[in-house]
């Protein structure tokens, strides 16, 4: 990377400013190395910083009829779906150079540029599998677009595969490969899995399926390594792994708001998972609390839980993660009119409003695993490749100069992005899996 930002620098004695448009291609070369989900997901050209299409949720069909029967049932069924371009973005700055561009700024800046590349990548990671904006009946973020797993658990609940707690199995992915792909032309779709290292290992390991011609297998640990599985690619990630020592809210509380809301009397059941930027965590300590009235809500309150970027609230009714489900997505964080964070969530109210789907919240232990389609027309996609001009650009990500006083450099890494999919149900996802 120095040889091309060699290249791009000016070489004069006032450090004139890196040229974006020399820039710009080189920084998304690098991204794509870092980030495969953004090799493998395809990008569409978004319209604007607003950007509208269509979820497709039934076509024409045909039936029996007399030769003169007037036409009807002529028309497929959309929903209008729209979507708004989020912001990400990471400033970087380089100091302790002297003006005239020399060697060590141009190994500072490369340093400091790949760093700020990793930040990004996360973001986008993060952003494609967790992210969850106010568009799909979750309060989200309104700053995050909406990602994989909160689309497909608002939409398409039914998508999920329930392991039980066990060791992964390969009847585990085979039901996930039936839901994702359980629609009409959708079997030989461009699909791919993504699970965290150490599960991807445990599956190299069940063998009993896997049928090759002796001459040309290579076993390694006794075990072969698989690339694929039912010929869809194998995406190694962590985000799918909680952290083993979680830091979701353990100070759950849990009381009744006379006649503020809808829930009926009963005794309710309440957990919090946080979400960091590097995925979905184990549920924190259970709280629970006895409605007398039949026309209450119940405040929750916590400590926040510096991690976190979203929350997942859980609710049911009787004790045990097993039991509950979830009713909202909400963020973790405040912001000020401007955009800029100001402070954390530690407080939710449920008025009975929402309704919970049927996911539960992971357990010591327990790993998750996606399947989704990734064809350019109906599957999962990144939506970008516009400025902040809503003009259309090549990369998906952009370098900005910022103004400088002797001695720094300041500049930022700018992209406006969200995610499409048409069909949110051609997503499936195993949960409660475990390594053994």
């Amino acid at each position: 990377m120095k040889t091309s930002l060699r290249k791009a620098i000016l070489d004069s004695s006032d450090a004139a400013a890196l040229i974006p448009e020399d820039l710009d291609p080189i920084l998304f070369e690098e991204l794509l190395n870092l980030q495969p989900l953004a090799e493998l997901l395809s990008v569409a050209q978004a319209d604007g910083k607003t950007h509208e299409y269509s979820i497709r949720s039934s076509h024409p069909q045909a039936w029996f009829e007399g030769e003169s029967t007037p036409m009807n049932q002529t028309k497929s069924a959309y929903v209008r779906k729209t979507v708004q371009l989020k912001i990400q973005r990471i400033w970087g700055g380089v100091t302790g150079f002297t003006q005239a561009v020399t060697e060590e700024f141009i190994d500072a800046l490369e340093t400091e540029l790949m760093g700020s590349l990793t930040g990004m990548a996360d973001i986008m990671e993060f952003g494609a599998l967790y992210g969850a904006a106010d568009d799909i009946g979750f309060t989200g973020d309104a700053y995050q677009y909406s990602g994989i797993l909160p689309r497909m658990w608002a939409y398409a609940p039914g998508n999920v595969v329930d392991a039980g707690g066990n060791k992964i199995t390969l009847d585990d992915l085979d039901a996930a490969i039936a839901l994702a792909a359980k629609h009409r032309q959708t079997r030989n779709d461009p699909y791919l899995w993504m699970m965290g290292q150490r599960m991807k290992q445990v599956v190299d390991g069940l063998q009993t399926r896997v049928q090759m011609p002796l001459q040309s297998m290579e076993l390694f640990d006794g075990k072969l390594t698989m690339a694929a599985y039912d010929a869809k690619p194998i995406l190694e990630t962590d985000y799918l792994v909680p952290e083993s020592t979680s830091t979701s809210p353990s100070d759950l509380s849990a009381t009744e708001d006379d006649g503020a809301g809808s829930l009926a009397a009963d005794q309710y059941f309440y957990n919090i998972s946080s979400v960091t930027v590097y995925g979905e965590q184990i549920a924190g300590t259970e709280a629970n609390v006895t409605m007398t009235g039949g026309s209450d809500a119940v405040d929750l309150a916590w400590t926040a839980d510096s991690n976190a970027v979203l929350y997942l609230i859980w609710r049911g009714l009787a004790t045990g993660n097993a039991n509950l489900q979830l009713l909202d997505i909400i963020p973790a964080l405040s912001y000020d009119s401007a955009g800029t964070v100001n402070g954390t969530v530690t407080a939710y109210k449920d008025t009975g409003a929402k309704t919970p789907v049927a996911v539960k919240p992971l357990s010591t232990g327990e790993q998750t695993i996606l399947l989704l389609n990734r064809d350019a027309r109906k599957g999962v996609k990144f939506l970008g490749k516009i400025d902040d001009m809503g003009r259309q650009v090549d990369s998906l990500v952009s370098y900005v100069p910022l103004a400088r006083v002797k001695d720094t450099y300041d500049y930022m890494l700018k992209a406006y992005m969200s995610l499409k999919m048409p069909y949110p149900n051609l997503v499936a996802q195993i949960r409660h899996a475990k390594l053994a």
